[in-house]
């Protein structure tokens, strides 16, 4: 039963292409602007991006754009900071997106 799920689960990603790219950025620099310079960077098309990022420490994030430079998103995580930062570009403009998250030591 267990596999039936996971197949109706995969069925949109069957066409996905996922590519790794990495990019290496100065500690001094702030999340929002690697975002913002790495939206700039991505290919143009429907591929999704693993992206690997140092800038002191080590952020992974999953970026998709849309085809043209105004839309594109991204989900951001790190061991650095709690939590997982949503980020979309919309008609040109970068919206952020954080939830408060409780941490709890296990």
């Amino acid at each position: 039963m267990v596999g039936l799920w996971v197949g109706l689960l995969n069925t949109d990603l069957q066409n996905t292409i996922v590519r790794k790219i990495f990019f290496e950025y100065p500690p001094t620099l702030n999340l929002d602007d690697i975002v913002k310079d790495i939206f700039l960077k991505i290919p143009l098309g429907n591929e999704t991006y693993i992206v690997n990022v140092t800038a002191g420490g080590s952020i992974k994030m999953i970026v998709q754009s849309y085809g043209i430079w105004e839309f594109a998103s991204a989900i951001v995580f790190s061991y650095a900071f709690p939590g997982i930062i949503f980020y979309r570009k919309v008609s040109g403009i970068i919206f952020k997106n954080v939830a408060d998250w409780t941490e709890t030591m296990v």
